[in-house]
Formats: structure tokens, C-alpha cells, sequence
């Protein structure tokens, strides 16, 4: 266009800048328009730049959240301006140019710091001002004549502080916040985002004409002729002055990335879903051969259904996130364990105290505990005449008494405790000393298993874990070595003394035996993890009294310290004994104890044959 005028326009020396408009000040304004697009067209040859191409990639997004941010920023604008306009003119209603001004153009200025009191104060005066000689200029002495103007004034002063504090303050870090994200959206793909807008710059020149402006122009001419040529003497569907071969392609090629990634992702999100259910299926796949398997075998057979139900209660899980069964299922075993007392049946559905249906167990105290309760130790049948109060930490005469639980506070329903995992099928205390919580200590010990050639023993890349394991006689189980936390007795006192006992048989020892292995233990078990604080799982537990437990894990890494112990052996009328042993899954535990053995392999790192995929790593059974 301004190519156009410069041929038309006729010819002067000089540029005129006073007087009337005329073709040369609107060529001269044209020309400056265009300038500012070539110059803004080079920008595009960067594009090309793996470094300045992604930065363009950002000017180009942040325009659009900039326009947007406009529409806001014209709402606080336009009302301060018409504001400001009605207080510094009330009684004008004719719109002029000058008004328009000060409505759109001060209020934008403002944001820029050009504050403009003394236009702002001249412009109060003369809206105010009805003298027809005219008003003082001076603004302190107009004011003090002047109560309405006094009070025009400071409400506009304040409306201009309310609105640069809102735009400069809150709109301009909302517009930087966006901006960031943008830059961090882009700057994440950059080098993806180089490579599609360098093919887009490529595209677009290549279907460009040759020629520069003006040209271009020439360019042009030669397809309409070439139109006219074809009209005269055959049909061409083709554009008159832009040949349809060479239009390019309309496309958003970064708009087009981000959509291919996302797809690309939604792809990567179902692939790992269907492998997810592939091993579920081969999961469920390995259950059923198993279970063909313990038809035939009848050795198997136990140690199998065991294993699935524990696969069931439990999922694997990451280190230190290993979820337990919430409905416990060893305290509602029937008989209750050393009676044949039947406790009430419950479906896993009715066993929460939320769930209302006919509930009427029958109650169990054992009578020998009550024949040796005393003050601290054992409660007395009464659960209202205990000393201490449930849910507290109560000092009676310098003793502290503890009857809170791990579980966090558990209900008291007319004086009685109720079990936090819910009904057992059986109320009163059992075979446990206390109503509530029946705190517990329980020593894990474990080295690492070695081969005879004094390796270690490996599965799956794992090493693989011994512990101290005591032989229950007459459940015929293995458990943990572990006992009650006697009143007033320290949790590392209280696990020194159940080790020696279970584990080392010290209740048979003379006193310079027993000083001996405390002293020993007091060296070794200084160090140690916490695998577990909470509810345990035991067939001794009721409705109103339960086992809690504190499992610490000390670990023999070098095989010199524990592996020195003299264990308990297997003599004759012994209920007990101590064995180390390896962590296999066709183990028979006690109470939830394979469940906390399964937390230690976490923490250890090592083989844990408790888990779904240690599957893999068993021998293959023939049948």
C-alpha cells in the first residue's frame, strides 16, 4: 500500500508537518505501519534456531493469554475512568474527545506511573468551578473555600489508590503467573517443539512466491495472465491470481504436537492397564494350578490354602506401605484357644460396631486370672473398678498407668472398651490381664542365610532372610519371641527380658547365667527398627480386650552377634523352642506374625516369600 501511494503521491521536497492532512502524512504513517511488520516478519527466520525458535514458540502463546488478561484489565480500567471522569466533571454530560481521553487513555497511563495529579487537579477545578471570571489555580486554597470539591477530591484520590493497587498488585503478578506457566509448559518441549515449528517455517516457504515485496506484485500479474490464457483456451479450476498447488497448508503444527502427545500418552496409560490385568490373569492362572496341585498332594495342600488366603488379605505393596486385612479373622477363631467355648459366628460384614443386627455372645473371664489380680498387673472382673481410665495416661501415686492404644481412641460404651477391629463373637477379658489394650513387646531378630560355602543365599536377586523363630508345642506354630510389657518396665527392657526368656531360655538359668545374657543383650539390642506398632490379629482377644504389640527388628548383618546366642533347645516337658529360621511361605505362624515378618523383608530389602511374585522363584512341583 505504501508503494502505491509513493507512485501516486505527488512529489514534495519536504515533509509537511503543520496545516492540513495530506497524502504524504498518510504515506509517511503507512510506510512506519510497514516497516514494523517486516521487521516483525524477520522474527520468523528464527524460528529456524533450535535456541530462539521455542522463545518464539512462547511470544506467540503468551499474546493469547495476554488479550486475555485485557479483558480484565479493561474492567478495573473503564470503571476507574468513568469514576474519575463524573468526580472531576459532575455536572458535564456532553461525551468529547478530551473525556474520552481521560476515561480510557489517563487510567491506562497511570499503570505506567504517569500519575498526572496536577491534569487531575486542573481538571477538578474547572469541572467545579462556577465563578464566570474564572477560579484560582491554587488547588489548596480552591479546596479550603470549597467542601464539595474537598470531598470529590480525596474519594478520587482514593479511588486511584485502590485501583493501581489492584492492577499494579494483583493483575500484573496474575499475568506474570501466567506467563511462567506458559514458559514452563513450552521449555519442557522445547527440542520437540523446535523440530515441528522448523518443518512448519519449511512448509510455508516452500509454497511461498519467490519474489520480495513489492515484487511480488509482478508475480501475481504473471498468474492472472496465466488464468486469462487458460480461460481463453481451456477451463482451469484454479484460483485466479494464487494457483491451488500453491496454497499452503493451514496448520497449527504446534497445536498438532501437543495433541499427538497427548494421544501418545493415553496410549502409554492403557498399555500399563492391560498389562496390569494380563498379571492379574496369570496371577489367578498360577492360583488355579495350585489349587489342582493340592488336590493331589495332600502334604501341599495346607500350606497352599494358606498361602491363597493370605494373598487374598494382603496386596503388595511399596517399602513401609504394607496394608493389613482391616476385619481380623484369628480373633473370632472358634473354639476360643484352650477352652471349648464357642464364640458367636459373624460374617465379615456384621463384624464393625457400625453395623446393627442381634448380637448376643457369650462372656469369658479365665477364672485363674482372677484369682492373681492386683492393683496394676491384672484387672479385676469389674471394668468399672480398674485403676487408671480408658483412652488416658493416668499417674496414680507416682505409677503411671497407660490405657491408651495404638489404634487411637477406641470406644467406651457404659464403662466397657470396645475392640477398635470390632466384634469377636465373645465379650469379657479371655486369657488376657487387662481390659482395653494389652500391650506387648515383640524381638525380631535376623541374619542373612548362607549357603555352605558361607554366601549368601539369593532368590530373584534377594537376599534371603533367617529369624529367631520360637516352636509353639501345643499350637504347633511358629512365632516371634514376645511377651506383655510388664507395669512400669522400659519397651527395651521389657524386649531384653522377652528374648532371654523365649529365646534363651533364661527362666531356667542360675542368677550368674541370666546377669551374663543381660548383659550381652544390653550390647546387641541397642540398635534396631520399629516393623510395626498397632492391633494384633491374636485368638486370645474379645470384644472388650484386645492385643496390641511394638515389633523392633534387630538385625545381625555380619553373622557375629546373635548367631553366638546359645537358643533353647527341645528337652523334655518344654512348651518352647528357639530355632533360627528361614523365611519360607509354607511357614505355619502365629497371629498376624507373617504379616509383620513380611514388613521386615521390606525394610531389609530382601527376598520376601510372602509376596505374589515370589511365585516365580519356587520350584516347580510334578504331579
Amino acid at each position: 500500500a505504501s508503494f502505491l501511494l509513493k507512485a501516486i503521491a505527488p512529489r514534495e521536497d519536504v515533509m509537511p508537518i503543520a496545516g492540513e492532512l495530506t497524502i504524504h502524512n498518510i504515506y509517511h504513517m503507512i510506510s512506519i505501519i510497514a516497516f514494523s511488520l517486516l521487521a516483525l516478519r524477520i522474527i520468523q527466520v528464527l524460528e529456524v534456531n533450535m535456541k530462539t525458535g521455542p522463545k518464539i514458540i512462547m511470544i506467540g502463546k503468551m499474546m493469547v493469554d495476554f488479550v486475555l488478561f485485557l479483558f480484565l484489565i479493561a474492567i478495573f480500567l473503564l470503571t476507574y475512568g468513568i469514576c474519575s471522569q463524573a468526580l472531576q466533571s459532575p455536572n458535564d454530560d456532553a461525551i468529547t474527545g478530551w473525556k474520552l481521553y481521560n476515561v480510557i487513555l489517563l487510567p491506562a497511563l497511570n499503570v505506567f506511573g504517569e500519575v498526572g495529579l496536577e491534569d487531575m487537579q486542573a481538571s477538578l477545578i474547572e469541572g467545579h468551578c462556577t465563578d464566570p471570571n474564572g477560579c484560582t489555580d491554587d488547588m489548596g486554597e480552591f479546596l479550603r473555600d470549597n467542601e464539595i470539591v474537598a470531598t470529590h477530591y480525596y474519594f478520587l484520590q482514593l479511588l486511584m489508590f485502590l485501583y493501581l493497587l489492584f492492577v499494579n498488585v494483583l493483575l500484573l503478578n496474575l499475568l506474570i503467573a501466567i506467563f511462567s506457566n506458559t514458559y514452563e509448559t513450552i521449555e519442557s518441549e522445547a527440542a520437540k517443539i523446535w523440530k515441528v515449528q522448523w518443518c512448519a517455517v519449511v512448509v510455508e516457504f516452500r509454497h511461498k512466491q519467490p519474489l520480495p515485496n513489492p515484487f511480488s506484485l509482478l508475480w501475481y500479474i504473471v498468474f492472472c495472465l496465466k488464468w486469462i490464457v487458460t480461460e481463453l483456451f481451456g477451463r482451469c479450476e484454479q484460483c485466479p491470481c494464487e494457483p491451488e498447488e500453491q496454497k499452503a497448508p493451514d496448520i497449527d503444527y504446534y497445536d498438532l504436537h501437543m495433541k499427538v502427545a497427548e494421544a501418545r500418552e493415553i496410549y502409554t496409560a492403557l498399555k500399563d492397564e492391560e498389562d496390569e490385568q494380563g498379571d492379574i490373569r496369570r496371577s489367578l492362572k498360577f492360583i488355579k494350578d495350585k489349587l489342582m496341585i493340592s488336590t493331589m498332594q495332600s502334604d501341599v495342600r495346607t500350606s497352599m490354602l494358606r498361602s491363597m488366603s493370605q494373598q487374598e488379605e494382603l496386596q503388595e505393596a511399596k517399602v513401609l506401605e504394607i496394608k493389613h486385612h482391616s476385619v481380623h479373622r484369628d480373633a473370632r477363631r472358634s473354639p476360643y484357644i484352650g477352652t471349648e467355648i464357642e464364640r458367636t459366628l459373624l460374617a465379615d460384614r456384621n463384624v464393625p460396631w457400625e453395623v446393627e443386627f442381634p448380637y448376643n455372645p457369650p462372656d469369658f473371664t479365665e477364672p485363674d486370672l482372677l484369682k492373681n489380680a492386683n492393683k496394676f498387673t491384672v484387672d479385676p472382673s469389674n471394668p468399672h473398678t480398674i485403676i487408671g481410665a480408658f483412652n488416658k495416661v493416668v499417674d496414680i501415686d507416682g505409677d503411671e498407668v497407660d490405657r491408651t492404644s495404638f489404634c487411637g481412641r477406641y470406644q467406651v460404651v457404659e464403662g466397657v472398651p470396645l475392640n477398635p477391629r470390632g466384634r469377636t463373637g465373645l465379650t469379657g477379658r479371655g486369657q488376657l490381664h487387662r481390659w482395653g489394650p494389652n500391650l506387648t513387646a515383640e524381638p525380631i531378630v535376623t541374619r542373612w542365610a548362607l549357603d555352605g560355602h558361607g554366601s549368601r543365599v539369593l532368590l530373584g536377586g534377594q537376599p534371603v532372610l533367617e529369624f529367631v523363630g520360637i516352636f509353639l508345642k501345643g499350637s504347633r506354630k511358629w512365632a516371634i519371641p514376645g511377651g506383655y510389657i510388664r507395669h512400669g518396665e522400659q519397651l527395651t527392657t521389657a524386649l531384653k527380658r522377652e528374648f532371654s526368656e523365649d529365646a534363651l531360655g533364661a527362666t531356667d538359668m542360675d542368677d550368674e547365667q541370666k546377669e551374663s545374657i543381660m548383659s550381652m543383650l544390653k550390647e546387641h539390642l541397642a540398635l534396631g527398627i520399629v516393623v510395626y506398632k498397632g492391633y494384633v490379629d491374636d485368638p486370645r482377644n474379645t470384644d472388650n480386650a484386645w492385643v496390641e504389640s511394638q515389633a523392633i527388628n534387630y538385625h545381625d548383618g555380619l553373622g557375629t552377634s546373635f548367631s553366638n546366642f546359645p537358643l533353647r533347645g527341645s528337652g523334655e516337658g518344654e512348651s518352647l523352642q528357639a530355632e533360627w529360621i528361614t523365611l519360607d511361605r509354607n511357614l505355619d505362624l502365629y497371629g498376624n506374625h507373617e504379616w509383620i515378618l513380611e514388613k521386615v523383608c521390606f525394610h531389609r530389602h530382601s527376598y520376601n516369600p510372602f509376596s505374589t511374585s515370589a511365585k516365580k522363584y519356587l520350584p516347580t512341583i510334578d504331579t
